[in-house]
């Protein structure tokens, strides 16, 4: 997947906000033109620094303030896989192909207690295969046995291009693919009194 970041939104209006002063600025000194010759070249030559400052300003600074809205960002990310390692729901992603690409501690406790970073799901449950997976924006249960539990495996599909649009900072246009999440709902004490 090829990303190209760049700020939009509000931030990229903060941030341009002393470029588009310089309108005004420019506007200020037609009027003072038309005032006062002498004046006018005063207030032309503090525009024109003005204007490089904030043109070097905006421009020098672009780059670290992405940078630091990245570091940040992915801090944030890492509080929040701590936070879903640590679930006690079992979960994980999945490519596009099936493949774990993350999941938490608790699934791979309720699959055996493996390692599923890069495997296929199927490899654990057959009746989650690649054509099985969910279509657009439905949800899939996939109802199975693992072991001596009972399971509903609900399968949800997660277009990245969506997630990518949904971030408020960064604009991903070149963003393309489709990630998996599933989640295993323990249903074997409702199993049993069922029966």
């Amino acid at each position: 997947m090829k990303k190209r970041k760049s700020l939009k939104g509000r931030l990229k209006a903060y941030l341009l906000w002393p470029v588009y002063l310089n309108i005004l600025l420019a506007t200020m000194n037609v009027l003072t033109y038309m005032i006062n010759i002498k004046t006018g070249i005063v207030v032309s030559a503090f525009f024109l620094l003005y204007l490089i400052v904030s043109l070097v300003v905006y421009y020098s600074n672009k780059s670290s303030i992405v940078v630091n809205l990245v570091d940040f960002a992915s801090s944030y990310a890492q509080v929040q896989r701590q936070i879903l390692k640590n679930f006690i729901l079992p979960y994980g992603l999945l490519d596009e192909n099936g493949r774990f690409i993350w999941h938490n501690e608790a699934l791979e406790d309720a699959l055996g207690g493996e390692k599923l970073f890069r495997k296929s799901i199927t490899t654990f449950i057959p009746e989650i295969t690649k054509d099985s997976l969910p279509q657009e924006n439905e949800e899939a249960n996939v109802y199975i046995t693992y072991g001596e539990r009972d399971y509903r495996a609900t399968l949800k599909r997660i277009p990245v291009s969506e997630v990518a649009d949904e971030n408020p900072l960064l604009s991903d246009s070149d963003v393309q693919g489709t990630l998996f999440s599933l989640f295993l709902f323990d249903e074997t004490e409702i199993n049993t009194y069922i029966k």
